[in-house]
């Protein structure tokens, strides 16, 4: 076989890989509404944690700013 070929077929083989690693990842997921104040309360804690981690990072990184300094 053509050299091109096998590098193209293990190219799409990873990608085919990684697009399967990512649906299964979402299928893991409850499906919601924005009806439902059950799906509403989800929704707010992941941005809840989403804000919290961002916080986390930020200070974090001042952290590391303050001390690279001389």
């Amino acid at each position: 076989m053509d050299p091109a070929v096998i590098q193209t077929l293990l190219f799409l083989f990873i990608g085919a890989m990684a697009l399967v690693a990512f649906e299964m990842r979402a299928s893991l997921r409850a499906p919601s509404c924005p009806e439902c104040p059950h799906c509403r309360a989800v929704i707010a804690a992941e941005q809840r944690q989403q804000a919290d981690m961002q916080k986390a990072f930020a200070r974090r990184e001042r952290d590391r700013d303050r001390h690279d300094r001389p």
